[in-house]
C-alpha cells in the first residue's frame, strides 16, 4: 500500500510542477 501511495504522490507532485518548468 505504501507504495501505491508514494506513486500517486510522485504523480500528482509531477503533474503540479510540470506547468511551473
Amino acid at each position: 500500500m505504501s507504495v501505491i501511495v508514494k506513486s500517486l504522490f510522485n504523480i500528482g507532485r509531477s503533474l503540479i510542477t510540470s506547468p511551473f518548468q
